[in-house]
This record gives C-alpha cells, structure tokens and sequence, in this order.
C-alpha cells in the first residue's frame, strides 16, 4: 500500500539507486513530499492533493532527463494514488 511515507522512500531509493540525479533533485522532491504528507496526515486532502499534482508535474517535467522514466513512472503512480485516497482515508472531499 502506498503511504505518503513510502513515496518518500521510493525517492530516497531512486536517489541512491542514480534514478534520480543529482542528489539534490531528490532534496528538493523530498521537501515537497514532506509538505505533502504533513496535509495527507493532517486531514487536510485538498492541500495535499495539490501538492501531489504538482510533484506529480515536476516529474513530467524531469522523466528521462534528471529523473528516469521507470522511477518517475512509479512516483507518479504512487502520488496519484495518495491523491485518489485521501478523501475516503479521511471521510471527506477535500
């Protein structure tokens, strides 16, 4: 099951695997993770949900230039996943 702690270790993964690179693309996914899952954790679905887009736009963005496009084929289905979720985690629409 994807949580929004196993996307952060899936980057984490692909960081250290050279999926991701340099390093500091994956600081800068992580910090954006961070965010993301403190509003997922919190109940707040609609900020969390926007944040995940746009990590998910980032991607796009890098897939098969800084970020490769297997790695970035599983975050964003990861990311779309927590998106997708939230509201029935949490019993609300947003």
């Amino acid at each position: 099951m994807v949580t929004p702690e196993s996307i952060q270790d899936a980057v984490r993964q692909f960081v250290l695997s050279g999926e991701i690179s340099p390093p500091n693309q994956g600081e800068s996914l992580l910090m954006r993770l961070r965010t993301a899952a403190s509003k997922y954790i919190g109940g707040n679905c609609h900020a969390a949900v926007a944040i995940y887009e746009s990590f998910i736009g980032t991607l796009k963005a890098r897939r098969g230039k800084n970020v490769t496009p297997a790695a970035a084929d599983i975050m964003i289905a990861d990311a779309q996943f927590l998106n997708e979720n939230c509201p029935a985690i949490f019993g609300q629409g947003g």
